[in-house]
């Protein structure tokens, strides 16, 4: 698909932060199978629902205190509106998603990782 990896605005194509390394990729997604009784105590499934699915990306970000300040405003702000977003791998394209949680840590040995 692509060689790339990278979150973008589902709208316009751009990319939302500049990162250095996409350290991991985890994708959930659950169904559900609703199942009834039938004659003689047996149960039939009839019917499979999908829940959402949920990707968590962790990437890291290193630089200057000014570039690493606008990595994180840029994730807060996307955070805190409802912007469609794509997350893109070389593998798969998740389509629209919003997100839905950040957190970072800093350590000494390896600096600032974001999930």
């Amino acid at each position: 698909l692509h060689n790339k990896w990278g979150i973008f605005d589902a709208d316009t194509g751009k990319e939302i932060c500049k990162f250095n390394n996409f350290i991991s990729l985890e994708f959930k997604q659950q169904s559900n199978i609703t199942t009834a009784p039938i004659e003689n105590g047996e149960l039939k499934s009839y019917n499979k629902i999908n829940s959402p699915y949920s990707v968590t990306v962790s990437i890291t970000r290193t630089g200057s205190t000014l570039l690493r300040q606008l990595f994180l405003t840029s994730l807060e702000e996307d955070l805190n509106n409802t912007k469609n977003i794509r997350v893109i791998t070389p593998e798969v394209i998740y389509p629209i998603t919003q997100a839905t949680g950040i957190s970072y840590k800093r350590e000494a040995e390896t600096g600032t990782i974001t999930t």
